[in-house]
C-alpha cells in the first residue's frame, strides 16, 4: 500500500511540475507582444503567422535587428503585409527571417532599405541576378558578370538606396520612365559605369546616386538635373550668386548645394515637393522661402551660420513659419529649425511644440536663453548642438525624453528645471551644471 502511495505522490508531483512549466510557458508566450506602434507614425499587428503593418509615411529607423518589437516573432511570422499609405521599410526589418516567405505591398511603398529582406525565405528563393520586389528594384544578387549592361525593367517605380553600389563590373543602366524614385547612392562607386539613360519623369533622387562613376566625372559643370529633380551642382558656384531652378522642377536632392559658399539666393518654384536632407549646408543663404507645394523637407534642409530666416508660403498644408523665422510643422507641434542667424539671443518655444527635432538649433550661436515649454515632450538628438554662447536652458516638462547623448545640449548651458526631472538625470549623467525651479 505503500509503496502505491508513493508511485501516486510521484505521479503527482510530475503532473504538478509539467502543469507549472505549461502555465509557465503559456505565460511566457502570452507576454509577447503582437501589436503596437512603431516609431512616430506606424502600427504593427501579428496574427497566425501574418504581420500587418499599417499608417502613414515612412518607417522610422529603427536599429539593429533585435531592435524591432516584432523580432521575438521572427521564427513565427511567414507572410507581411504593408498596407497602403507606408512608403518604405528600414533596414533589418526582416534580416534573417528564415520563415519568411511572402510579402503583400502597396502602391505607395517606394524605398527598402539595405537588409531589410536578406536571409528570408523569400529573397533565398530568388534566382541570382536583379531583384525586384514587387515594383521596386532591390539590388543585385551574386555574381555579376563583367561588362554588365543592367536594363531595369518596364513598370518599375523605384530603385532603392545603395542597391548597386560597388558593382565594378556595372558599365550601363538603362532606367525606364516609370521610375519615379532612386534612392541614396544607389549606384556609386560603379567606377565602370560609363553610360547611364534616365528615366524622364524622375520626381526623386538621393543624394550621390553616380558618385565615383566615369559616367558623373563625364557631366559639365553647373546644376545636374536627373529627371525632374535639381540632384547636385558639379564645380564651384560663383560668389554672391542667385539660382533660379527650372519650371517643372520637382524635388531638390540630399546635399544638392552642399559646402557651396557662393550661393547666396536660391528662387524655388511651386512645383517642387521634395527637398533632401541638407540640400543647402554650407551655403550662404540668408533667407529661403518654402513655396506651398513642398510637402516633404527631410531631416535638417540647411545649415548656415548665415541663415536668418525662413519663411512657409501660409497656404502650405504641411508647414509653417513664426515670425523669428522657425521652421514647424503645420500645427506648430513639432519645431524643425531655428535659424542660425537669427539676432535674438533668447527664445521662448511655442506653447503648441511638443517635439524639438533634431539639429533644430545646432550652431546657433547667438542663442544665450531658451525656454521650453511643459508640453514639449521630445529633445531630439543634436538638438542644441555647438549652440556654443547658449547659457541657459529652461525645461519645463519634468518627463521630457531627452535624447540620451553628450551632443544633444552644448555643454556651455546650465539646466534649469524640475527636482528629479529627466532633465536633472541629464545634467547629472553628462556633468552639467542643473539648477531647480519651482
Amino acid at each position: 500500500m505503500k509503496k502505491v502511495k508513493r508511485f501516486l505522490c510521484f505521479v503527482l508531483i510530475i503532473v504538478m511540475l509539467f502543469g507549472t512549466l505549461s502555465v509557465q510557458s503559456t505565460f511566457a508566450k502570452s507576454s509577447i507582444a503582437t501589436s503596437g506602434k512603431l516609431g512616430t507614425n506606424l502600427k504593427w499587428a501579428y496574427k497566425d503567422g501574418t504581420l500587418a503593418i499599417k499608417g502613414t509615411g515612412k518607417m522610422d529607423y529603427i536599429g539593429y535587428v533585435q531592435d524591432f518589437p516584432w523580432y521575438p516573432l521572427k521564427d513565427s511570422i511567414q507572410k507581411v503585409v504593408v498596407k497602403a499609405g507606408v512608403t518604405s521599410i528600414t533596414c533589418n526589418a526582416f534580416y534573417q527571417y528564415k520563415n519568411l516567405k511572402s510579402f503583400s505591398i502597396p502602391e505607395t511603398l517606394e524605398e527598402i532599405e539595405p537588409d531589410a529582406l536578406e536571409g528570408t525565405a523569400w529573397y533565398n528563393a530568388q534566382p541570382n541576378g536583379p531583384v525586384y520586389f514587387a515594383h521596386i528594384l532591390y539590388g543585385y544578387k551574386g555574381t555579376m558578370p563583367e561588362q554588365y549592361k543592367l536594363k531595369v525593367k518596364n513598370g518599375t517605380t523605384a530603385i532603392t538606396r545603395l542597391s548597386f553600389q560597388s558593382c565594378e563590373n556595372l558599365v550601363r543602366v538603362s532606367i525606364p520612365d516609370s521610375v519615379t524614385y532612386i534612392g541614396d547612392s544607389a549606384f556609386c562607386i560603379c567606377h565602370s559605369l560609363a553610360s547611364v539613360r534616365m528615366s524622364k519623369n524622375l520626381t526623386y533622387a538621393g543624394n550621390g546616386i553616380f558618385e565615383d562613376s566615369i559616367w558623373i566625372g563625364k557631366q559639365p559643370n553647373g546644376l545636374l538635373y536627373l529627371g525632374h529633380v535639381a540632384q547636385y551642382y558639379i564645380g564651384t558656384i560663383p560668389n554672391n550668386t542667385t539660382l533660379k531652378l527650372k519650371k517643372g522642377t520637382t524635388g531638390i536632392s540630399a546635399g544638392a548645394f552642399v559646402l557651396q559658399p557662393g550661393l547666396t539666393g536660391i528662387r524655388i518654384p511651386e512645383t517642387v515637393t521634395r527637398i533632401g536632407a541638407g540640400a543647402f549646408d554650407g551655403t550662404s543663404l540668408k533667407k529661403i522661402y518654402i513655396p506651398k507645394s513642398v510637402t516633404d523637407i527631410e531631416y535638417h534642409m540647411i545649415e548656415s551660420l548665415k541663415l536668418r530666416s525662413i519663411t512657409v508660403d501660409p497656404e502650405n498644408p504641411v508647414y509653417t513659419s513664426d515670425k523669428n523665422g522657425c521652421l514647424f510643422n503645420k500645427r506648430m507641434t513639432i519645431l524643425y529649425q531655428y535659424p542660425a542667424a537669427n539676432k535674438s539671443e533668447t527664445y521662448q518655444v511655442p506653447s503648441t511644440v511638443k517635439i524639438i527635432a533634431g539639429f533644430a538649433f545646432a550652431k546657433c550661436n547667438i542663442l544665450k536663453k531658451i525656454t521650453l515649454p511643459a508640453k514639449v515632450r521630445t529633445i531630439q538628438d543634436s538638438a542644441f548642438l555647438f549652440c556654443k554662447n547658449l547659457k541657459k536652458i529652461v525645461i519645463k516638462n519634468p518627463k521630457c525624453n531627452i535624447f540620451d547623448d553628450d551632443y544633444t545640449i552644448n555643454y556651455t548651458a546650465t539646466i534649469y528645471g524640475y527636482a528629479g526631472s529627466t532633465a536633472q538625470a541629464y545634467a547629472e549623467k553628462y556633468n552639467r551644471t542643473f539648477v531647480a525651479i519651482r
